[in-house]
């Protein structure tokens, strides 16, 4: 049976639902899910995406390596928080800042694995000050 509605706007990659799990029919439009690659890096600003790549990578000494450490660790979605802190396990320098947002990490609703990590990386600098 054909409603005669067109299922998809492919100008705005929007697909429709027309029928709802309770028989009646929507006209409202439902986004497509991508990959989480192509997610993350169409939702999130330029300040982060260096931490896809490793931390030895990125240039010797610049003042930009915290900014982008510190908005990882304070990013509210669990994938840039863990590329933050594999940063900080690969020698990132952690200061007085950085180790205050690993420690607010634990406290958010992230993975246990993720919150463990950044327990041991706030008490290793801790340790060393």
């Amino acid at each position: 049976m054909s409603l005669g509605l067109s299922n998809t706007y492919p100008q705005a990659g929007v697909t429709r639902s027309p029928v709802l799990h309770d028989g009646q029919v929507s006209d409202k439009p439902k986004l497509k899910r991508s990959s989480r690659r192509y997610d993350s890096y169409m939702h999130s600003p330029d300040i982060v995406l260096p931490l896809e790549r490793p931390f030895a990578e990125f240039p010797v000494g610049s003042a930009d390596a915290k900014e982008v450490l510190l908005s990882g660790l304070r990013w509210p979605t669990e994938y840039w928080v863990e590329l933050a802190l594999r940063w900080v396990e690969q020698g990132a320098p952690v200061d007085a800042d950085a180790a205050a947002a690993l420690q607010e990490i634990p406290t958010k609703q992230f993975s246990q694995r993720v919150r463990q990590r950044a327990q041991v990386a706030a008490k290793r600098w801790n340790s060393e000050v």
